[in-house]
């Protein structure tokens, strides 16, 4: 017998509902931006030597914080480019108004505008938009995932030759060097690495099929949060380098179906990263 829905489900069920509606809207109105910027000759600054920022890359996130806080202003909010607002509220929403700006700035179109949704720190709501292909990956805890409006799922393969990887790198000695060994390994044994230079999208390829696996590091919570859930909505799982539960405060991912996962596990787990000195690690 069905298990029978109970008022408090019901509640949370439109609760988080709302927050999907809210986190598209934010979406779409920061992808209009993006794609007003995409062609445009804008000036690049650079935050250290390799990551860089536009004005596009700002615009966008104050229009998704403009539209949160117009529907739910006590929430808080995590972005790349604003920070932390510092409230208490049990719902946080994480943001990364372009993921891959690198990608942007060449007018390469493998970008997204990316938003997770967090309850008391479990992911509810995640959305991968990619304004300039006009694809739009969302996904809802318990409610399945979705590429404009049509169910996706991970890939079915098994077949490690005819697999597809994407794959990050860091340009720190200390972290690019481990990680090109186990690379070495991975390439002998897959039919390919892709180096799609978005972390949020290229969970979202995983999710409808179009890579079966990722491993990348030197991550921040806003380039993973909106994949993650999608990815698992879509019956993929993620973990850390090293194969323990994946954490989004953790700088690295490995993702996949689960038959990849477990691959990629055994691939990584024995990977030595040294983040002392990097922004992701202790200064």
């Amino acid at each position: 017998m069905d298990k029978k829905i109970q008022r408090g489900d019901i509640k949370k069920y439109n609760e988080i509902q709302r927050y999907l509606d809210v986190a598209r809207i934010a979406s779409w109105e920061a992808g209009r931006v993006i794609k007003q910027g995409f062609n445009s000759n804008q000036r690049v600054e650079w935050k250290d030597d390799i990551d860089p920022v536009t004005e596009s890359d700002r615009a966008a996130e104050r229009v998704i914080r403009e539209t949160i806080l117009a529907h739910f202003p006590d929430h808080a909010i995590l972005g790349e480019e604003g920070g932390d607002n510092n409230s208490t509220s049990e719902v946080r929403w994480i943001v990364d108004p372009i993921d891959g700006t690198a990608n942007f700035t060449r007018r390469i179109p493998l970008i997204a505008v990316t938003i997770g949704v967090e309850i008391n720190g479990e992911l509810v709501v995640g959305i991968v938009n990619n304004p300039i292909m006009d694809e739009e990956f969302y996904a809802a805890k318990d409610m399945g995932a979705f590429l404009n409006g049509e169910r996706i799922f991970v890939s079915e393969l098994t077949s490690l030759k005819k697999a597809y990887i994407g794959f990050g790198l860091r340009r720190e000695p200390q972290l690019r060097e481990p990680i090109l060994e186990a690379a070495n390994r991975l390439y002998g044994e897959v039919r390919t690495i892709r180096r799609i230079g978005c972390a949020a999208l290229s969970l979202a390829y995983i999710a409808c099929g179009r890579i079966d696996g990722l491993s990348e590091i030197g991550l921040m919570p806003w380039d993973m949060a909106g994949g993650a859930l999608i990815l698992r909505e879509a019956g993929g799982e993620l973990a850390n380098l090293n194969g323990d539960t994946f954490d989004l405060d953790e700088p690295t991912v490995l993702a996949g179906s689960p038959q990849f996962l477990e691959y990629l596990i055994s691939v990584f787990k024995d990977v030595k990263l040294d983040f002392t000195g990097t922004k992701f690690g202790p200064q």
